[in-house]
């Protein structure tokens, strides 16, 4: 009974071990995309962009860990272990601020990509705004030259 308890406890740690780590990487990923920041120019913008394609990843890469901290959750559940519904309670906490990550992290890209068209649509215009200035001083010259 005793040895029993102690291989329970231990599967619990190490189950919050990973539920910890799983809210840890939750949190920032809040953090992240609870940013106003799209960016003051378009290279700022850019690197922004590259930023959220990684977290973009990482989740796809996490999707699989989480999978696999429900299946521990559910093993511990089903083994009638002494501390049930607290572990499940984490792992539904958890599941579901995970599961509430999707939504946000579209429209955070949604918000980085329109700020990168507008930025590169001011550095075009800007572009095109300084060869317009170059050229009408030599379009506007009075300075015909001599044909002899």
């Amino acid at each position: 009974k005793k040895g029993q308890r102690l291989q329970e406890a231990l599967s619990e740690a190490q189950f919050n071990r990973a539920l910890d780590d799983a809210h840890l990487w939750v949190r920032e990923c809040e953090v992240l995309l609870a940013s106003s920041d799209l960016g003051k120019d378009l290279t700022s913008v850019q690197h922004l962009l590259k930023k959220h394609q990684l977290m973009e990843a990482d989740i796809a890469v996490r999707e699989k860990q989480m999978q696999q901290l429900g299946e521990m959750s559910d093993s511990l559940l089903t083994s009638n272990h002494f501390n049930a519904d607290s572990i499940q309670a984490k792992h539904i906490e958890v599941a579901e601020r995970f599961a509430n990550l999707h939504e946000p992290v579209a429209e955070r890209r949604s918000q980085l990509e329109d700020s990168e068209r507008y930025h590169q649509f001011h550095r075009n215009a800007e572009d095109e705004l300084a060869w317009l200035r170059e050229h009408m001083a030599i379009a506007s010259s009075t300075a015909y030259g001599t044909s002899q």
